[in-house]
């Protein structure tokens, strides 16, 4: 089977999994109802959102040439870095995943960096990402944890369902199989349980990660790239939280709220499927559901914000596609 078939097969598969989880998100909509409800949407926010998301990728192309530049003598150029970031979303979009790969190649290509160097500078990129997830995860529970258990306690259907989550002897259980968890993870880590398959891929997972964080010390501008890294998790939430106000209904969630909707969103980005199609859906609107907002107007926002994201991945894709080898003419 050729290359481009198995590409195919994957765009189709892929592709088939976030229209499944997006029908099943909206199968009882009345889009009828969601097309009026358009005509109230103030448009402006939205072109704000997608300069607010551009700046990330800018900032996420400068803190990637902090690390090329901690692999090799040559100094990438920005422009090409900046594009290839737009293609790898773009790529993603068809094939999960690939776009990593795909991004590598062009760098490694124009910028004349071995490709093993290139690929290995995203094991230090996607566990900064991950960290910094985590820390916002651990930051929601804090703070929002209350508004989920008084959620819970107001509405008898998520009581009978989730109501487990407000006792005192399922957190105790919890905490006791979180540490159990944790030190079974320690000694995978450390290669205790290699001789068994899944045991040492999943330590080997473990060992790249604390390898990506613990090289971020060793860059020339470490401080740049962390910089960098809040800086582009701040664009993000800005930008959907920018979508608020051209939502009527919506606009008087507070900073907490778009914080909230925000990490549980990141979490349905992970699915298998293009930018998360479906389960960013999911994610976004039953977290939206726990603030009070209509179940018609969280699909609403969550369809027009995802549907935003795709087109300027698209549009942006395609023009980085062209400029590419343009702005390279005379290196090749």
């Amino acid at each position: 089977m050729s290359k481009q078939i198995k590409n195919i097969l994957k765009f189709v598969f892929f592709a088939g999994i976030g229209a499944v989880m997006l029908w099943l998100v909206y199968r009882d909509q009345d889009f009828g109802e969601l097309l009026q409800k358009m005509s109230e949407i103030q448009w402006e926010w939205l072109v704000l959102a997608a300069f607010v998301m551009m700046a990330a990728h800018v900032s996420r192309a400068l803190r990637w040439n902090l690390l090329l530049e901690s692999v090799s003598t040559k100094k990438p150029r920005f422009i090409n870095t900046f594009f290839a970031v737009l293609i790898m979303y773009f790529v993603n979009l068809a094939v999960p995943r690939l776009g990593e790969v795909t991004r590598s190649g062009i760098v490694s290509r124009y910028g004349k960096i071995p490709f093993s160097k290139v690929l290995g500078t995203m094991v230090t990129e996607r566990a900064m990402d991950m960290l910094l997830l985590i820390i916002l995860t651990i930051i929601v529970f804090i703070l929002q944890g209350s508004v989920v258990g008084d959620f819970i306690r107001g509405n008898p259907e998520f009581k009978a369902q989730l109501g487990f989550l407000l006792k005192w002897q399922f957190w105790l259980a919890f905490t006791a199989f979180g540490l159990v968890m944790l030190s079974l993870l320690v000694l995978v880590a450390k290669g205790t349980f290699d001789k068994y398959r899944i045991f040492a891929k999943t330590g080997e997972f473990i060992r790249s990660f604390l390898h990506g964080i613990k090289s971020i010390f060793y860059l020339k501008r470490p401080f740049a790239f962390i910089g960098h890294s809040i800086f582009i998790y701040v664009m993000y939430f800005s930008m959907l939280w920018i979508c608020f106000p051209a939502f009527p209904g919506i606009e008087s969630l507070g900073g907490l709220a778009a914080l909230t909707i925000f990490v549980a969103g990141s979490y349905g980005m992970v699915a298998p499927a293009p930018n998360g199609m479906g389960a960013w859906h999911f994610m976004t609107i039953q977290t939206m559901i726990i603030y009070g907002i209509p179940e018609s107007d969280a699909k609403l926002f969550a369809l027009i914000v995802h549907g935003l994201q795709m087109i300027m991945l698209v549009i942006a894709g395609l023009i980085a596609t062209i400029g590419l080898p343009l702005v390279n003419r005379e290196r090749l």
